[in-house]
């Protein structure tokens, strides 16, 4: 290219000065770069609606006018309700429960106090027939033993027996001259009456009975006239 053909400064400048300018509006100086180019990042914030003003329809949304509030305060109450109606239903079926384990328990130990006391009263019941049969052999020797320090002594050790069981609740039944009793004794032998007046009464005892805390323990066995 000549010279000639090369454009003057001069004529540049009349070009530019020609052209007519795009005017530029600023309007946050922050979205611009230090050469004065846009920010991506503001590209994107420009775009993006405020957090600080909402829309007037999400504000509607939110507003709450009194017949919502009334209507959600009866709903809240009427839950409460419910709840404490379900609670109240509850607490009355565990009191029921409670009352019921009560008395089966009560009924329980009653029924267990009752069993213990009649193993007891059986195991005593025994116990003592083993010693009304050693009183037995006691007494058959009065007949036979003669009188001396020996049968002393044998009717001492008949009368502390006798003492014990009385201590214990065994009492010794008195039937001689009563009428005969199927409850408390047995007649092994019978004997000619010798009036009216002793016909079924027991004349001899031939072995003693006795009774624990009221029940017949051992009948006695007699001689009864008819």
């Amino acid at each position: 290219m000549t010279m000639s053909e090369r454009p003057s400064r001069h004529s540049c400048s009349e070009e530019m000065a020609d052209t007519p300018t795009e005017e530029l509006r600023i309007e946050d100086r922050r979205r611009l770069t230090p050469d004065g180019e846009l920010r991506d990042d503001a590209e994107r914030n420009a775009d993006a609606p405020s957090e600080q003003d909402p829309s007037p329809e999400k504000s509607a949304e939110n507003r709450q006018t009194p017949d919502d509030a009334s209507a959600a305060a009866e709903e809240a109450l009427a839950a409460a309700e419910q709840r404490a109606l379900e609670a109240e239903e509850k607490l009355r079926r565990y009191a029921t429960a409670y009352d019921q384990i009560k008395e089966e328990s009560e009924a329980l130990r009653r029924r267990l106090e009752r069993d213990f006391e009649q193993r007891v009263r059986e195991t005593l019941s025994r116990t003592f027939l083993e010693m009304l049969g050693a009183l037995d052999n006691l007494e058959r020797t009065f007949a036979h033993a003669e009188q001396g320090p020996l049968l002393e002594g044998v009717k001492l050790v008949h009368k502390q027996m006798l003492d014990l069981l009385e201590a214990e609740g065994v009492e010794r039944l008195e039937v001689v001259g009563k009428p005969f009793d199927p409850e408390e004794s047995e007649a092994v032998m019978v004997t000619p009456a010798q009036d009216d007046q002793q016909k079924g009464q027991v004349v001899e005892e031939l072995r003693p009975g006795y009774r624990f805390e009221g029940k017949i323990l051992r009948p006695a066995q007699v001689r009864v006239a008819s």
